[in-house]
């Protein structure tokens, strides 16, 4: 090392320095911070916020409704449902999917506006089963819909649990995990690197994965946890 030269310090390999929350670009002796589309640079250095362009939503589960939690208001997408467990939403598709745990059914629905709906109406795919959904997760780029059940075979008899797996409208249905799984509680997904995550709350608690290969026709699982 030339103790007469100075040499450029990347900030944007240490987020202790830099500080971006979204795109970090390093300049000679400094360091800029940007936004993502979508988004924009306010309240300090480095801070992005959503640009509000007055249709961004939180979905959030709430008994027998969904709720589209805007920047501005709130409103109902969903409602007279049984107990909705979990759901998800096709970015693609425009396609709200909902696990209702008390009819032991999973429906889907357009997002309202977009199906010229003020409130969506729940399409039954018609995957009953004697276990309870517990959590869904969509695959909006293989256009495929994974979900958990819990079930037992009797009073005192010990949880069985399932990951499953179909098309987004509820077809080819079939099993991934079935053999190892006591209450699965909680499925994701990304579609991008093809791998699928769940949790176990069962005797022997933990959060596993597996690297999925497109569904139908063929998969391929490597397990990791």
């Amino acid at each position: 090392m030339n103790p007469k030269r100075c040499d450029d310090l990347d900030e944007c390999e240490t987020q202790a320095l830099s500080n971006c929350s979204q795109v970090c670009t390093n300049l000679k002796g400094s360091f800029n911070c940007s936004c993502y589309e979508g988004f924009h640079a306010s309240g300090g250095f480095g801070v992005c916020r959503a640009v509000d362009s007055g249709s961004l939503q939180v979905l959030v589960a709430n008994g027998p409704e969904i709720l589209g939690l805007g920047v501005k208001r709130n409103i109902d997408l969903i409602r007279n449902e049984g107990r909705i467990e979990a759901v998800d939403y096709d970015i693609f598709t425009k396609y709200i999917y909902y696990a209702d745990s008390y009819k032991k059914t999973i429906k889907r629905s357009l997002l309202p506006g977009y199906s010229g709906a003020n409130i969506g109406y729940g399409q039954d795919l018609e995957i009953k089963s004697n276990g309870k959904p517990t959590a869904i997760a969509v695959d909006w780029v293989g256009n495929n819909l994974y979900w958990s059940e819990q079930s037992r075979t009797g009073n005192g008899a010990k949880s069985k649990g399932k990951i499953m797996v179909s098309t987004g409208d509820g077809r080819y249905r079939r099993s991934v995990i079935s053999s190892t799984l006591e209450l699965p509680t909680s499925v994701a997904v990304d579609p991008t690197r093809g791998l699928l995550f769940w949790t176990d709350a069962g005797t022997n608690p933990k959060v596993s994965k597996i690297l999925q290969i497109r569904y139908p026709p063929t998969t391929l699982l490597l397990s990791f946890w």
